[in-house]
This record gives structure tokens, sequence and C-alpha cells, in this order.
């Protein structure tokens, strides 16, 4: 009886296998399997580096991290964790796959290594992880406050207060989280570009950027969108017809002179005989004044335009996972500069010359009026206002974003925002 059923169980056996081999191994299985494997010594077990994850956690206080290394559960080797070639801990065979190793340094070196029992190590990878950087905003900083290499929290303060201007604008930060402990957090940009404008429409690429990417988000942040007022657009040259030449024909003529006799009383004041006299000049005609100059002419040329305003600049806000979180744009786009000074005016014509006065036996004529200078051209026109920079916001902020206008209508600029996923 023993032969027949020899058969018969092989049969189970294989029918069992073959229905197995459709259904995916439970962990368990693979353990089984995988510890056999070793027993009989067909192979030996190993961690992929891609198996090797780590996750940094943050405590409360800023710049406090773990990194959280995990590993694959239900293979029998041992596992040992070094950090900065020190051993932390050798785990016996499955019995936990995780460890949070204190961050010390800016810079965490580990290294994961697998053992099987005899002590052969079967596999060996080494990382470096760089430890999450935190920031503070309390009253009034700008980037040169912050810690250099900040990719970790960027708490703001209520009330605080970050400036971004000149060299800051092209900013890129990329964070752990945004966090705004109470109240508001501002960031102020103050733009130093110019825009071109097209058909009123504001054109606004090229322009500085502030990008700020983050994984979390909280509270309530806004921002600042400042530009600069144009300045007054210059007088026009005079190879651009900024003056008009003086005209001699518009000179007065000069006046006449005046007349005097020189021996209208004359009396003897010697002895008899002498032929000596003493005369008194008598003034015939006074001189007289000469013509007034004419006016000159009003020039027609316009001043030149005023400079554009400094718009702007673009931002893009990139959170990934918002928790009760909003955020404001103030856009304050500068004016367009006042045009400039028309041209000068013709000079008016110089007065002419008054009468001679020999001797100034009569009494002297009064000098004429110039004539009057010609009026200005007409003030330039006013340079056009600053553009409002596009905005470039995760899909994630739709519906927890406020505009506000200050000097502008940037909020009903076509495509202001643009949400991405």
């Amino acid at each position: 009886m023993t032969g027949v059923f020899k058969p018969l169980a092989s049969i189970i056996v294989m029918l069992s296998l073959a229905s197995c081999a459709f259904r995916e191994d439970t962990e368990e299985i693979r353990y089984l399997k995988a510890k056999q494997d070793v027993e009989n010594g067909i192979g030996k077990i190993t961690f992929k580096r891609s198996e090797i994850q780590s996750e940094f956690i943050s405590s409360r206080k800023l710049n406090e991290y773990s990194a959280r290394i995990s590993w694959p559960k239900g293979r029998p080797v041992h596992v040992r964790i070094s950090q900065n070639n020190t051993v932390i801990d050798t785990f016996e065979k499955d019995a936990q796959n995780t460890i949070d190793l204190i961050c010390v340094d800016q810079t965490m070196d580990f290294k994961v290594e697998t053992i099987i029992d005899g002590g052969e190590i079967t596999s060996t990878h080494q990382f470096r992880e760089k430890c999450p950087v935190d920031a503070l905003v309390s009253g009034e900083m700008t980037l040169m406050h912050l810690p250099r290499g900040l990719n970790g929290r960027l708490v703001f303060l209520n009330g605080s207060r970050l400036v971004l201007s000149e060299t800051e604008l092209n900013t890129r930060l990329t964070l752990r989280s945004v966090e705004v402990e109470s109240g508001v957090g501002t960031i102020k940009v103050l733009s130093d570009n110019r825009d071109s404008v097209v058909d009123k429409e504001y054109v606004a690429s090229g322009l500085p950027q502030v990008e700020i990417r983050a994984e979390r988000a909280t509270g309530a942040l806004r921002f600042e969108l400042n530009g600069i007022d144009g300045s007054e657009g210059g007088a026009r040259s005079k190879a651009e017809g900024g003056e008009i030449a003086a005209d001699p024909a518009k000179n007065g003529a000069p006046g006449r002179d005046a007349v005097v006799d020189l021996e209208a009383d004359c009396k003897r004041i010697g002895p008899r005989g002498d032929p000596t006299l003493s005369c008194k000049p008598k003034c015939v005609s006074p001189p007289t004044s000469g013509q007034p100059g004419r006016d000159g002419i009003t020039s027609t040329v316009r001043g030149k335009i005023g400079n554009a305003g400094i718009g702007t600049s673009p931002v893009s806000l990139l959170i990934d996972r918002p928790k009760d979180f909003r955020v404001t744009f103030a856009f304050n786009p500068g004016r367009g500069g006042n045009g400039g000074p028309g041209g000068e005016g013709q000079p008016g014509g110089q007065p002419g010359a008054p009468g001679a006065n020999p001797y100034s036996i009569c009494a002297a004529a009064p000098a004429a009026a110039p004539g009057k200078a010609g009026s200005r051209g007409p003030i330039g026109f006013q340079g056009p206002d600053g553009g409002c920079g596009r905005l470039t916001l995760s899909r994630e902020l739709h519906g927890s974003v406020e505009l506000m206008d200050k000097r502008s209508e940037c909020s009903k600029t076509t495509n202001l925002i643009h949400y991405v996923d």
C-alpha cells in the first residue's frame, strides 16, 4: 500500500506547488524561503541600496533633527548601524527595522551592514545625508540674517518681516516647511528690474524671481510685492530740437545820440584884451532809448516720455501639503515717471543800445527791455506703470489665495496666476 500512496503524495505536492505559483508569497513565506536559502548555502541575504530609507524627524525646537533609518523586514540577517564610523547598534535577526540617529552636524554619515550567522558581511551601504537647517524670522530681517544652507523650517513670528531686495531677488529656497506661528508673517519684495509693456499686458519673463518650495505650510503668510516709481524723462538735446537759436532780427534798434551845444553860453573870464572864454555846454536833445527786443517764439517740441515704473517680481510658491494655510499677495508696482520738460522757447531779442551821451551833459536814456523768451514746449507723456509679476502657485493652494491692489489693478491682469501640479 505504501508504494501506491507515494506517487499520489507527489502528485498532491506538485499540484499544491502549481496552485501556489499563481499566488504572491506572504511575508512569512518569503522569510522562510530566504532563511532556508541561507541554511542550505544557496544564497546570501543582502539589502539593496534602494531598500534602505531615511527620513528626517524634527522636534519642536529649531535645528533639532534625527534621521529615521529603515530597512526591509523578514530577512534572517543581523543589521549593524554605524554613524560617523562608530557602531551605534547591531540588531538580531528581524528584531526591528528602524533606528533614529541624531543629527550632530549639518552632514550625517551612516552605514548599514547585513551580517549572517558566522559573522560574514553580505552587504554594506554607506550614506551621506545633509541635515535640515532651520531659521527663525523675528522683527525685520534680510537673507543675510538667515543661515546658509537653509533647507528645513522657515518660521515667522507674528509681525515679522523678511525683506528681499537687490541681489536677493533671485532667491530660491527649498524647505521642509513654512510656518507662521501666530498672526501674519510677511515677505517684502522690492523689485529693481524693468518690465516691458505690450498692449497693456505686462510681460514678466526674465525678471528676478522669488521661488519658495516647501513640503508643508501653516499659518498666514503675506507677500508685499513692491516696484519702484520711474524717474522723470529728460529734456531734449539741441540736436533733438530742444533749443531754438536766437534770431538777431528780433534785436531792438539802437537809440539816437544826444545833441550837445558846447558853446551855447560863453563868457570872457580874463582881463581886458584876454580872449579866454568860459563856456557852459547845453543839452540840445537828450539821447533816446533803444528799441526793446521782440519776444521769442514758443517751442513745439514735447519733452521726453517718463521712464517706466519698475514692476513687481514674479513669485513661485509651491507647497505640497498646506494645512490651515492662507497666503495674501499685495501688489504695488511702480508708477511711470513724469514726462520731461518741453523744449526751450526761443530767446527774446536783445534791446537796442541807448544813444550816446557825450560828456554826460544830457540825462541818460533808460535801457530798453529785452524780448521775452518763448514758452517751453509741452511736457512729455508719463512713462508706463510697472507691471505685475506672474504668480506660479501649486494647485494645492487654490482657494487659499487673496489678492490686494495698491495703486494698481494687478488682480484684474489676465493670467496673473498660473497653477501647477
